[in-house]
């Protein structure tokens, strides 16, 4: 299970932060690492921001909601190419039977 709306969130910053165009597609990838990890990859195409407006805001706020969940969200830049976003899903609690 994954908080509410965090697949946006993450899509729109990578929008936000990448040039999107025919020659330079913008590729991102989906998928399930396996023990409860969903990845979200994309390839890095930098836009030159000319604002001083915060882009990584969103993201920022997300990683500070997946904290107070106690569930780590890992944003990695590993190398310059690619940028992996890593949610662990949320275990959905069992309810006791009465």
């Amino acid at each position: 299970m994954l908080t509410p709306l965090a697949l946006q969130v993450i899509i729109e910053n990578t929008f936000s932060q990448n040039i999107i165009s025919k020659s330079s597609p913008l590729i991102i990838a989906i998928s399930s690492a396996g023990n409860g990890i969903l990845e979200v990859k994309n390839n890095i195409q930098p836009k030159a921001i000319t604002d001083a407006m915060d882009f990584e805001a969103g993201l920022d706020n997300l990683v500070k909601k997946y904290e107070l969940l106690n569930q780590p969200l890992s944003v990695t830049d590993a190398c310059k190419a690619h940028r992996l976003i890593r949610l662990f899903l949320i275990p959905k609690k069992e309810e006791a039977l009465i």
